[in-house]
């Protein structure tokens, strides 16, 4: 991952209703790099948080932004292969009401069946994409989402919603993610 002199980058991390937003230089972030896990982030999928990123940052680097969702999935899609992860593509996402279908989704990338990836082009993510992306959580076994925007600055927010805080899950089918 090339870092570039007094960049500084914008991370949010929601976990439930809670929000944490950092604004973090690159001597910051070696400053808070976490010796016993090797991670900057803590928790649910740090390890593949942090490669999916790392890819990211690489597909937004040679690519830039200008090019539609389309374009940006199936590079990130052909990096994060080649860093020997299994990805999905368009995977359906079906929303249960009452144990009745009641509406589907498709998610942009799935990576090794545990972070959803809602991928967008846009001037800077908006609440209504963390919505989304936070409804993807809600609707599957998945705890850890990441909307990645490829717009005029590469931004990302990391969202963590814990099986636990669910509920029972009574409403997913088994072969759900």
């Amino acid at each position: 991952m090339r870092w570039w002199k007094g960049a500084s980058i914008v991370a949010t991390e929601s976990i439930g209703d809670w929000t944490r937003k950092t604004r973090r230089t690159r001597k910051e972030r070696i400053s808070n790099f976490h010796p016993r896990s090797g991670n900057l982030f803590q928790g649910k999928h740090s390890d593949l948080t942090e490669l999916i990123l790392a890819a990211y940052h690489k597909v937004y680097a040679k690519l830039g932004y200008g090019f539609r969702e389309k374009v940006y999935r199936n590079a990130l899609r052909l990096e994060l292969m080649r860093s020997g992860l299994e990805v999905e593509i368009h995977k359906p996402i079906k929303v249960y009401y009452d144990g009745v279908v009641v509406g589907s989704y498709f998610a942009d990338l799935v990576v090794n069946g545990l972070v959803i990836l809602e991928l967008k082009a846009v001037s800077s993510l908006l609440p209504k994409h963390e919505a989304q992306t936070l409804n993807y959580l809600k609707a599957t076994k998945a705890e850890v989402a990441l909307p990645l925007n490829f717009g005029p600055k590469p931004e990302f927010k990391r969202k963590v919603y814990d099986n636990e805080r669910k509920g029972s899950l009574s409403w997913l089918p088994p072969e759900s993610i």
